[in-house]
């Protein structure tokens, strides 16, 4: 199935080549928080692909969720959300879910756009008057969908023991720097695009980025376990960060504080409320225009780009598929959404897979594998 190797992939972000020898798992154990007794033939399907899908991750630590009809109905963690320390990785365990974050941000811009108080098509610097103009105009959509020629990540910005107070003050990284393209013309993934669009919540909002999303966005979908990541203020049941070695090892990874891009990458979450994010594609946040609105894949020169609004868009056996992944410092994350089955995967673990020279590749199921027990109902 083509949506498998694709969303492996994009989650892994590891090159094809490398060791593939399997490192030694630290604990053998997978422990189910939920098992809804309607679901019991897929429940039994999924927990042995679970339990090889977090082997083959190499991660010490990992969550997975799937939510049918707006309810959990399978959460298992494995492993270690502290390897040193012994602590067994729960449901309620948070970890760092990188790029997924850009989703939430997008959930949000959505709430605003469905009030009326930001306009898709409008100049960012309408919202971000401290953005210079540029040599072409930008548009908010434009920068949602990865169509704005912002930069993408330059050296010393992928690892970073920075502190940023503010989204406000993120912006001065990457204010001067010259678009890379056309605005419309081509697909180019930008961290920086996302921080735009936190700023630009901020002010239409007038309230600072990380409580609006709480209010917006976390609160209606029940999402009580996920938050900014914050070096100044220690985040609750976070698990321990490792990265993977070229070797297939997971050592402890290095100080990244991720206040650099809140908006784009600086999320924690659980399983289980990524699962719930979901939410927003099933349309329960925003009413039915502005959801399709932010569903819709965008094209760029004439050419499909698999992108909407801060959603991944792939074409499934069961229906349009969105979702997104994440690999930041410590951290990788799944989402992905079946909305014409109201079916939800969700994933998360404390491995990364950002500072090994070469990653080594991976033998196991695909992610979304998980899901698929659970969309033959």
């Amino acid at each position: 199935m083509r949506l498998l190797a694709v969303l492996a992939a994009a989650l892994l972000c590891v090159a094809c080549s490398g060791s593939t020898e399997t490192a030694a798992a630290p604990t053998p154990s997978c422990r189910v928080a939920v098992a809804d007794p309607a679901a019991r033939r897929a429940v039994a399907t999924v927990r042995p692909l679970a339990r090889r899908l977090w082997k083959a991750l190499r991660a010490p630590g990992m969550s997975v969720a799937v939510a049918l009809d707006g309810r959990i109905v399978f959460s298992s963690s494995c492993g270690w959300a502290d390897r040193e320390q012994r602590l067994a990785t729960r449901a309620t365990t948070r970890f760092r879910i990188g790029s997924v974050s850009k989703t939430a941000t997008a959930a949000a811009l959505a709430t605003l756009v469905d009030a009326g108080r930001i306009e898709l098509d409008a100049p960012i610097q309408r919202y971000v008057p401290e953005f210079p103009e540029k040599r072409w105009p930008i548009t908010v959509r434009q920068i949602a969908a990865h169509l704005a020629g912002l930069r993408a990540n330059a050296d010393g910005e992928v690892v970073s023991g920075r502190h940023f107070d503010t989204v406000a003050d993120e912006i001065a990284l990457f204010a001067d720097d010259p678009l890379l393209f056309r605005p419309g013309t081509r697909f180019s993934y930008s961290n920086w695009g996302y921080v735009l669009l936190g700023r630009a919540i901020e002010t239409a909002s007038g309230e600072p980025f990380g409580p609006y999303v709480r209010r917006a966005v976390l609160r209606p979908l029940g999402m009580s376990h996920t938050q900014l990541d914050d070096a100044g203020a220690p985040v609750p049941q976070l698990a321990s960060l490792y990265e993977v070695t070229s070797d297939g090892r997971a050592v402890a990874a290095p100080r990244h504080d991720v206040s650099l891009r809140w908006p784009s990458g600086g999320f924690v979450s659980t399983a289980e409320d990524l699962a719930r994010l979901g939410g927003f594609a099933a349309g329960e946040l925003v009413g039915p225009a502005t959801r399709t609105q932010f569903l819709t894949e965008q094209r760029a020169g004439g050419r499909r780009t698999a992108y909407a609004l801060g959603w991944e868009v792939h074409d499934t056996p069961f229906g349009k598929g969105y979702g997104h992944t994440g690999n930041a410092v410590g951290g990788t994350a799944l989402i992905l959404v079946i909305p014409a089955r109201r079916a939800v995967l969700a994933l998360a673990t404390n491995i990364g897979y950002v500072t090994a020279s070469s990653p080594p590749a991976i033998r196991g199921p695909d992610p979304p594998e998980l899901l698929v027990p659970f969309l033959r109902r």
